[in-house]
């Protein structure tokens, strides 16, 4: 298609030609009015309605792959940037139902890094991160905690999750200090 930056035409008129070129005949332009168009369909399109159909069947490393040859090679595809981070958001909860809360975090901290307005991120964050700070408060691995801890209050600093649990290992910090 003769298109500049791959984009239609927002409302072309209907005189208008489109030029389009055959795959088997590639010198050949044939012209064809807007009028007899009934939908253009770009293969970025297509691959993207391809990357989107498979995160419901649960391929999501297809997907990416789909995702990544996009953002490589067509970035300012319409509909790219939501659809991988809707693509990251359903995984993470995906992950979420299976308990693999590190998961979780990774790809909610991704799509931080790239939508950190993201409706709802704040709070699905911080479920993430309080399961992770009690599996790690059970270990007694405080280090790894308090990095979570940090984490969260990085992306999110008046977090809640964050208020309470630094104000929990403060008391704690305070009674272990008491008794020595």
């Amino acid at each position: 298609l003769g298109l500049p930056d791959y984009r239609l035409p927002a409302k072309p008129k209907p005189q208008d030609k489109l030029v389009v070129h055959l795959l088997d005949k590639p010198d050949a332009a044939f012209e064809v009015a807007w009028r007899s168009i009934v939908k253009v369909e770009s293969f970025e399109q297509l691959v993207l309605d391809k990357a989107n159909a498979l995160p419901a069947a649960g391929k999501f490393d297809e997907a990416y792959d789909y995702f990544q040859f996009l953002e490589q090679n067509r970035p300012n595809t319409p509909g790219l940037r939501q659809a991988l981070d809707d693509c990251l958001y359903e995984e993470a909860k995906q992950s979420q139902r299976r308990q693999r809360y590190d998961e979780v975090l990774l790809l909610l901290k991704e799509l931080h890094r790239r939508n950190p307005k993201r409706p709802g991120l704040d709070q699905a964050m911080g479920v993430a991160t309080q399961e992770l700070v009690r599996r790690y408060a059970e270990a007694n691995d405080y280090f790894s905690l308090r990095v979570l801890l940090h984490g969260l209050a990085t992306a999110f600093p008046s977090h809640p999750v964050v208020v309470q649990l630094e104000s929990r290992l403060k008391e704690e910090a305070a009674a272990l200090l008491a008794k020595t």
